[in-house]
């Protein structure tokens, strides 16, 4: 069982660096995903479906 904590933030200003559709900090590699494509990704379905529910019921 995990215990998960979800945060709103309000973010000002957003570094252009994190604008891209993808990105890298400190060697790792992230990407901005639409709920659509979360909900559709089969990798994700395998491993965060509960997660990618529960977030959409959230917003």
């Amino acid at each position: 069982m995990y215990c998960h904590k979800f945060y709103i933030a309000d973010i000002k200003k957003f570094p252009d660096k994190i604008k891209q559709d993808s990105f890298e900090i400190d060697g790792k590699e992230y990407q901005w995903l639409s709920m659509t494509e979360l909900e559709t990704d089969k990798d994700v379905q395998k491993k965060n479906y509960d997660i990618v529910r529960f977030v959409k019921e959230l917003v």
